[in-house]
């Protein structure tokens, strides 16, 4: 088939557009909902350490939990699951950036250190660390906050950032403001 300038069959049939078009408030709707949803970065100052912040991404899925929270089983424990592991390991894979002094940190090769980064690792003397996969993060988010409290607590805030706060009485409510006929 040929189509002329207009996108219109040549003859004299418009062309169906894949995507359907829509104005006023239809339009309006389709245009926001277009739009991926994203939750802004969390940067947390970490206790002791002054100057240093590191930098979140606050866009964590049930699926990301759930993954960890199984990694971090362990039967030793009365409730089978090691929080304070869970809490490292949730900081290291949400991290992607550490600010010192100011000013972001990076490789040599310009890229931003993270708590998952060897360089960081080699720092905070954790590179030789022997254990399962990941020890050496987990060591290093553990040397760097230097107590669990610090751990738990700031696992806790990305969590609220992420939206998964149990704490009800800090939900945002909007009352409807359409009325039932």
């Amino acid at each position: 088939m040929a189509y002329d300038d207009d996108n219109i069959i040549i003859d004299g049939t418009p062309k169906v557009s894949a995507e359907p078009t829509h104005s006023g408030q239809l339009g309006k709707l389709a245009s926001a909902l277009a739009k991926e949803v994203k939750k802004p970065d969390l940067s947390l100052a970490v206790p002791g350490r002054d100057g240093l912040i590191v930098v979140f991404d606050t866009n964590l899925t049930v699926e990301q939990i759930e993954m960890w929270r199984k990694a971090c089983r362990n039967k030793r424990f009365e409730s089978n699951f090691d929080s304070l592991k869970f809490a490292c390991v949730l900081l290291a894979n949400k991290s992607k950036g550490i600010i010192f002094d100011g000013e972001e940190s990076t490789n040599e090769l310009g890229e931003p250190l993270t708590l998952r980064s060897t360089e960081i690792h080699d720092i905070l003397g954790v590179s030789n660390f022997i254990g399962h996969a990941g020890s050496q993060t987990i060591e290093a988010v553990k040397k760097l906050y230097g107590y669990d409290g610090h751990i738990m607590n700031a696992s806790g805030e990305l969590l609220a950032a992420a939206g998964f706060d149990s704490d009800e009485d800090d939900q945002d409510s909007i009352e409807n403001p359409i009325q039932p006929s």
